[in-house]
């Protein structure tokens, strides 16, 4: 031993060098810099409605929901929607038919809100109605009375 000593002066770097480490390692975690960071970062939606709620409050306010179908929820490309999506629904109104509305049904809020903004970006027309974990996207022939009759049904859900 070396009476105390710690020893060769490389050994005591590489020993502050190493503490060093730790602790910037330790106030990377308490930053939120992390492996805990991913999970915490994710707004997820609490109270969530399905499609079959939806259609059932839609029908019950004698709104039309014809060949309701569910649809993939994979994008069509880079020029395409962003994904996000849990479920994708479309169904057909007969006032406009063959033309309907979609459902989308979200899990993640900044990805509904990603959603919703390149509807309204990309030229697609229609009212765009989002509630809760719901994006409701209506066909631009519907009439804006009729647009406002599908928004209330979807927001009458609890």
């Amino acid at each position: 031993m070396n009476g105390g000593r710690l020893g060769h002066p490389a050994m005591r770097r590489g020993g502050l060098l190493s503490l060093v480490g730790i602790m910037l390692a330790i106030a990377a975690l308490g930053l939120g810099l992390g492996p805990g960071r991913a999970a915490a970062a994710v707004p997820t939606i609490g109270d969530t409605l399905s499609a079959e709620q939806i259609v059932a409050a839609f029908q019950g306010a004698g709104l039309p929901v014809a060949n309701l179908r569910q649809q993939s929820t994979v994008t069509g490309g880079p020029g395409g929607p962003p994904a996000g999506e849990r479920e994708a629904w479309a169904f057909t109104i007969t006032t406009v038919a063959p033309s309907g509305g979609r459902l989308l049904l979200f899990t993640d809020t900044r990805l509904l809100e990603k959603k919703a903004s390149w509807y309204r970006q990309s030229g697609a027309g229609g009212a765009i109605i989002t509630y809760k974990n719901v994006l409701l996207w209506l066909d631009p022939g519907i009439a804006a009375s009729d647009a406002a009759r599908y928004r209330n049904a979807l927001q009458g859900v609890r």
